[in-house]
């Protein structure tokens, strides 16, 4: 089919008499949904009160900083607001509610593209003395979005102060900190360095020996999951938009926070098997490490998996000949099964295929390095339309593939670890050796007279794929 027969286009004229197109429409059995339009057209449908589709709001609210900036989009809506009192009373007054109501709507689900930006926060005021200056049966409404912005700074506060709680640095990690984050940059140097201190004389020490391969699988999983719960899916969305303007970083915090575990996961399993001089010490650290990702991989929990696996590949291990000599067989059997699962081969398409097979109804943590590509390939993928119009038809296979991940967050861990007890702690702030540090310390435990041990490695790393955007 062309692209003339599938989508119908809505074309006026210019001052000069000369056609314009200015939308077009895909039509399906139910109505027809907006594929695209100049950033006007895209704009007004947000408060015309013709628009058919259902989705479309959230939907632009979420996505439209791939076509335009939060201060753009703001002054279109105050620009029309002022506008709007031109018209007859009752067409200008339907909308300013729709307006309003865009605005609300707005608040409520990204109000973090708020929190950050006082220049967002000034035009908001403007857009609600606007509205409480006009006839006074408006003020209800003025009242609401005056509401609105107060009971989300609480909620955000709220938030900030629970996630600082359980946030904290790594100590010796050559990875980016948690405490860099704009979470938990809120909290005062002396605040961290005491609550630190605090709670290391409270907690146990933590042997990854003397702690069972699915008590530490379990840990690891109910973490990963309640980092994955606090990602908002405008977060996705704005992940793609940071080269474009650095303050969108901000904006991504508990994505940022996420990407930074999985790393952490990956730089603790290669730290954990350097640690120790001793070549057969080292292989039974492997051995235990191969244990908790072979329980992962019976949670479900992927991505835990997927940099479990990531850490046995770093160069620094897989150069270790005389440690994995002492390995058992058995344990490299299972170790190049779980490479093979996750192998890159054919799209990940083994981790792919049993993940369609995974019951909706189990609690599942999917692969987010694969779900940023995907993303990333529908966003670079799906360029402008004719004519220049923007493609908002790629919005809406974003938000679709990002809905299949929130999904996931409907389904708790089975036995969820809601206590605070000594092993969460260490699986929310696993010590590990500076990344930097990995090859010189790998070269002090087995110099440079042994050959590279032919193993496969078929996995890449979570921190190249993100970065590869973000950058």
């Amino acid at each position: 089919m062309s692209e003339d027969e599938k989508y119908s286009p809505f074309i006026t004229k210019d001052d000069d008499g000369n056609p314009l197109l200015l939308m077009i429409f895909s039509y399906e059995k139910d109505g027809y949904t907006i594929e695209g339009g100049t950033l006007e057209q895209l704009v007004e449908q947000l408060y015309c009160g013709t628009c058919p589709d259902a989705d479309y709001i959230q939907t632009f609210l979420l996505g439209y900083k791939l076509f335009m900036q939060s201060e753009e989009l703001m002054d279109m809506l105050l620009q029309k607001f002022v506008d709007s009192e031109s018209y007859e009373e009752e067409q200008g007054d339907m909308v300013k509610l729709r307006l309003s109501n865009i605005v609300a709507q707005w608040l409520e689900r990204v109000w973090v593209d708020f929190h950050y930006s006082d220049v967002m926060i000034e035009k908001v005021d403007k857009f609600v003395q606007l509205v409480s200056s006009g006839h006074p049966r408006f003020l209800p409404v003025a009242m609401k979005l005056e509401n609105t912005m107060q009971k989300k700074k609480r909620e955000w506060e709220e938030s900030l102060r629970e996630e600082d709680r359980q946030s904290g640095s790594l100590p010796g990690s050559g990875c980016p900190s948690p405490a860099e984050s704009p979470v938990a940059m809120r909290r005062s140097n002396s605040d961290s360095k005491n609550q630190d201190t605090k709670s290391n004389k409270k907690r146990k020490p933590i042997s990854l020996m003397e702690t069972t391969p699915g008590q530490f699988a379990r840990h690891l999983h109910c973490v990963d999951f309640d980092l994955m719960s606090k990602v908002e899916i405008h977060e996705y969305f704005t992940y793609f938009c940071r080269k474009k303007d650095p303050k969108y970083h901000l904006l991504t915090q508990h994505l940022d926070n996420w990407i930074h575990h999985w790393n952490s996961i990956s730089a603790w399993v290669t730290s954990e098997i350097l640690r120790d001089e001793n070549p057969r010490q080292r292989a039974v650290k492997i051995e235990r490490l191969i244990d908790i990702a072979k329980q992962l991989k019976q949670l479900f929990s992927f991505n835990t998996l997927y940099a479990f696996v990531t850490g046995f590949n770093h160069s620094s291990v897989m150069r270790l000949k005389k440690t994995w000599d002492h390995v058992k067989s058995s344990s490299q059997t299972s170790l190049n099964d779980l490479e093979e699962f996750m192998s890159n081969v054919d799209n990940f398409g083994q981790y792919r295929k049993y993940l369609g097979k995974v019951p909706k109804t189990v609690c599942t943590i999917p692969l987010l390095s694969l779900i940023l590509r995907d993303i990333e390939f529908l966003n670079v993928n799906s360029p402008k339309l004719r004519n220049g119009l923007w493609n908002f038809g790629k919005l809406r296979l974003i938000k679709n593939k990002i809905s299949e991940l929130e999904r996931y967050k409907m389904i708790k861990p089975q036995n969820h670890i809601q206590t605070e007890d000594d092993l969460l702690i260490f699986c929310r702030r696993l010590p590990t050796i500076p990344c930097a540090s990995f090859y010189d310390i790998s070269l002090e435990r087995e110099p440079k007279d042994q050959p590279r041990p032919a193993r496969p490695v078929s996995v890449s790393s979570l921190s190249s794929v993100a970065t590869s955007s973000s950058s």
